[in-house]
């Protein structure tokens, strides 16, 4: 379990500036952040005055220095976090900025060009990019930079993104119909029901068939 996810966020109303509380109210973190998001993976987004955006640990280090404009998606159990340019427009519906992935380290993983970006889950982040004659390319991207773009995916409307993967599986359109696929982007369940969801042990799965629901084993 994350026990960092337990601090509190307060502010100090002396000087306006947050810090972080232990589940007992004592201090974890002194307040000296005008801007500060809760803690997940064992670090928090924190903003200067600036404006910017850093990471801190439970020790209230600043580990990663503040230099992002955007953080979308704190560090996961995976070890990475989503971060991003500033953008035109302070709308998120109209975000036109672009996003990447950081490490513990705060490195970038891959490069700073995604129009979309979700944070990895086993393995891999959900992600679209527009190109200068404005194809959208829709995928899955590994940390290394690899992009996958499945052939599974060849039948998602235009206006759709594909569906992130959880406990190893994520759904695939066939038509109208749904199935399973695995991270190797192999089909587990063929695309024979209406809406198909992962198990909690990815060993089986829910599934709509004719407007009732059945579990499955994979």
């Amino acid at each position: 379990d994350d026990t960092s996810e337990q601090l509190i966020q307060y502010v100090d109303e002396s000087t306006g500036l947050y810090g972080y509380l232990n589940p007992d109210g004592s201090v974890a973190v002194e307040a000296a952040y005008p801007s500060v998001y809760p803690f997940s993976g064992g670090y928090a987004a924190v903003r200067d005055e600036s404006g910017l955006a850093g990471f801190i640990n439970t020790e209230g280090e600043l580990v990663i220095p503040c230099q992002f404009a955007l953080v979308t998606s704190g560090f996961n159990y995976e070890g990475y976090a989503v971060v991003g340019t500033a953008g035109t427009t302070p709308n998120p519906l109209h975000y036109d900025g672009k996003l990447s992935l950081i490490n513990t380290a705060g490195e970038l993983v891959v490069p700073m060009e995604y129009d979309y970006l979700q944070n990895v889950s086993d393995g891999l982040a959900l992600f679209a990019r527009i190109e200068e004659d404005g194809t959208v390319v829709k995928g899955y991207l590994s940390p290394d930079g690899t992009e996958h773009v499945p052939e599974l995916l060849a039948s998602l409307p235009e206006n759709q993104l594909p569906a992130p993967f959880v406990n190893g599986r994520a759904p695939f359109l066939d038509g109208d119909l749904q199935g399973l696929m695995n991270t190797q982007f192999e089909v587990v369940l063929p695309a024979a029901f209406e809406r198909c969801i992962s198990g909690s042990s990815g060993g089986q799965a829910v599934v709509l068939l004719d407007g009732m629901w059945y579990q499955v084993k994979l």
